[in-house]
């Protein structure tokens, strides 16, 4: 799920999560080059961590965010059934969890929404207020041994404008499937490396 606020002069606020330990695509990704994934990102069926991605196949699911109850996987598990409500229920379709054992075939909806902000107030006052909102949060002191605090969205922001200077770096291995890829979709392969 996403949530995104713009701001004047900070990068905006963006969030861009899923409800569990970790993205899935971040599991496939490590599937896809054979290599471990952290424990907590992947469990069996008995809630054990599965780590091997060669048994992924074993795995149910991921854990909720939180990981534990004590930690609030109460909470991660709150905001996907939210997605699961507004992408599943309210079109009519299937929820997440339920798409393989579906006789129907479900299938798993999206929902989208986009607020007007001059609706509520003129928007460059709201951007003015999230400029000193977002600078107040960085501006905090962190705890003793902590990065410097930041919202989401302004590490991206900032990769964004390194990035744009230097070009993205590849692992070698990524570039490798990507070689192949193109070998075996028979289009040319302009990587340079």
């Amino acid at each position: 799920m996403a949530f995104a606020a713009p701001a004047e002069k900070e990068p905006p606020f963006v969030i861009d999560m899923a409800s569990s330990t970790t993205s899935y695509g971040k599991v496939s990704i490590a599937q896809a080059f054979g290599v471990d994934i952290p424990e907590g990102w992947a469990q069996d069926a008995n809630g054990k961590a599965v780590t091997d991605i060669t048994r992924r196949g074993e795995a149910i699911g991921q854990p909720p965010l939180g990981g534990t109850y004590d930690q609030g996987a109460h909470k991660g598990m709150g905001i996907g059934m939210m997605a699961d409500v507004l992408g599943g229920v309210l079109p009519g379709e299937t929820l997440s969890g339920m798409l393989l054992n579906d006789p129907k075939g479900g299938r798993f909806c999206h929902y989208f929404q986009a607020t007007r902000i001059d609706g509520f107030r003129p928007a460059e006052d709201f951007k003015a207020d999230m400029d000193d909102i977002l600078r107040t949060l960085r501006s905090q002191e962190p705890a003793p041994g902590s990065p410097d605090i930041q919202y989401p969205g302004y590490p991206d922001a900032k990769y964004v404008e390194k990035r744009s200077e230097t070009g993205i770096p590849l692992p070698r291995h990524t570039v490798n499937y990507f070689r192949e890829m193109a070998n075996r979709l028979n289009v040319d392969f302009t990587i340079d490396t």
